[in-house]
């Protein structure tokens, strides 16, 4: 399919490389990633109105939102969140890992981890997002896993809050090469309990790598503009 196609879009560089490996003319493989909703995610949100909405303390709050499920590995979250202090974790999400993950939040004592149940609407992760300090970006360390496009690292991004992610390659570039958050080792709970310890401890830069991450997703993100490369690039094909 890929040899035969006038065009394939790929969603990463590493999909791009996975496209081209398996056969299609590197001239023809093109680039268009996932987007950011720019209006539903903005760092305008009143974040302490977001907290009091969902019942969140005034500490530094970090959250995940998405599956918990088997690619997603957070028992690196659970792992960690007994190991810092003045930090609440904030688990927005289901899937067939959410049962363990909590036996063992349960096991490690680990009462600053909390379990939300997702809603329909995407409106409750655009309140989480507003009512954190920072969000994660999580994945089991395996290589292709780091080819991925995550939405919600794009939200995280249209929210204007520091991305934590745990993958190499793209997703770390984006953050360290744009100072839009940190990047901690796959599968290492003390050294995630560090870095959200420096976060926390360092509110000037929080603040900063939140303006860093909002400028990224409407300089190189926005859904419209995206959306335009895409419509553009089904237009070449049909000619």
């Amino acid at each position: 399919v890929y040899r035969r196609s006038a065009l394939v879009i790929a969603l990463s560089p590493g999909i791009a490389d996975g496209v081209t490996a398996a056969g299609a003319d590197p001239a023809k493989v093109r680039l268009v990633p996932n987007a950011s909703d720019l209006e539903l995610f903005s760092p305008e949100l009143d974040r302490a109105a977001e907290r009091d909405r969902l019942g969140l303390d005034d500490g530094f709050i970090v959250s995940y939102f998405g599956t918990l499920g088997e690619a997603n590995d957070l028992s690196q979250v659970v792992e960690a969140a007994p190991l810092v202090d003045g930090v609440t974790f904030v688990l927005l999400g289901d899937g067939k890992h959410r049962s363990q993950l909590e036996e063992l939040a349960r096991r490690r004592g680990a009462e600053n981890v909390i379990f939300r149940d997702p809603r329909p609407d995407k409106t409750s992760v655009a309140r989480l997002a507003a009512a954190s300090d920072a969000c994660l970006t999580i994945f089991k360390d395996v290589p292709v896993l780091a080819t991925a496009s995550p939405n919600k690292l794009f939200d995280t991004f249209a929210a204007g809050r520091p991305a934590i992610v745990n993958t190499p390659g793209w997703m770390r570039r984006l953050v360290e090469e744009n100072e839009a958050g940190l990047f901690v080792r796959p599968g290492d709970p003390r050294d995630l309990a560090e870095k959200v310890a420096w976060l926390r401890d360092h509110p000037a830069e929080v603040e900063r790598y939140g303006r860093n991450a909002r400028r990224l997703a409407e300089r190189e993100f926005d859904r419209d503009a995206l959306a335009a490369r895409a419509l553009s690039l089904l237009q070449e094909a049909a000619r």
